[in-house]
């Protein structure tokens, strides 16, 4: 039997892999190289600075959610939506 909130979450996963690979073909196809590695250096910063400052609860969240019943997950996710944003509005003032 196919769990069918695993397969939901592996086809997000899969889903958000092709976004950014998707992204990283046009950005090198449609901008000069170093726009492109300018581009690249921001979104590595960003994903180190992520794990940094925290924002790998993603991870906790994604198990909670799929171990939760269906009428728990959406406050999973709004909780989890509310801990990005005031983390952004925390580290990023000048923004």
């Amino acid at each position: 039997m196919l769990n069918t909130d695993m397969f939901g979450v592996g086809l997000f996963r899969v889903g958000s892999l092709l976004g950014r690979l998707i992204l990283l073909y046009l950005v090198t196809n449609y901008f000069s190289i170093k726009d492109a590695s300018d581009y690249g250096i921001i979104a590595a910063s960003i994903i180190y600075l992520g794990f940094v400052i925290g924002l790998n609860y993603h991870n906790y969240s994604v198990r909670e959610i799929i171990k939760s019943p269906l009428s728990v997950r959406g406050r999973i996710i709004r909780d989890q939506l509310v801990f990005h944003l005031f983390t952004y509005l925390i580290f990023l003032p000048g923004v």
